[in-house]
């Protein structure tokens, strides 16, 4: 004979209605998968166990990615006055890769998360090298010139 589960669905819904989620789907146990939706509308798999015990939340409204709807990706794109081209699964290494027009006009394709984090194209790369790059030259000129006039006096 099975054991009565330690969390029903009755207790479920009520302790995901305290921070306002709502459950979306079916729920079998705690460790099972299943779909939430957050109070910002955001639906995202989590396992009971993970948000009752581990506290986790959405990972949208966190700010931690997980874009799912390709409307935030774009407003996301935006934000950053980039362009949306198309977006797509990386099966190898499980995240969502997007493709956009920079703000320099060059054609970008990086994950969201790396996106966010200031990663832009190849185009701004190579700039951002190249500035830096003088930015370092620049800087070591300036301490030899300080070095050399302070030996002179």
């Amino acid at each position: 004979m099975g054991s009565k589960p330690k969390y029903d669905r009755t207790f479920v819904e009520d302790h995901l209605s305290q921070y306002g989620y709502k459950l979306k789907s079916e729920y079998k146990t705690a460790g099972t998968p299943m779909l939430v939706e957050c109070a910002n509308g955001h639906i995202y798999q989590t396992r009971f166990q993970n948000f009752y015990h581990r506290k986790t939340r959405c990972k949208v409204c966190q700010g931690l990615g997980n874009y799912n709807t390709k409307e935030e990706l774009i407003r996301k794109l935006k934000e950053n006055n980039c362009e949306y081209v198309d977006h797509y699964r990386d099966p190898k290494i499980k995240r969502t890769i997007v493709k956009y027009i920079c703000s320099c006009g060059g054609l970008g394709e990086s994950r969201i998360d790396r996106f966010l984090l200031g990663e832009r194209c190849t185009e701004c790369y190579a700039e951002r090298m190249r500035t830096s790059r003088k930015k370092g030259k620049l800087e070591r000129m300036e301490k030899l010139i300080s070095k050399s006039s302070k030996e002179e006096q």
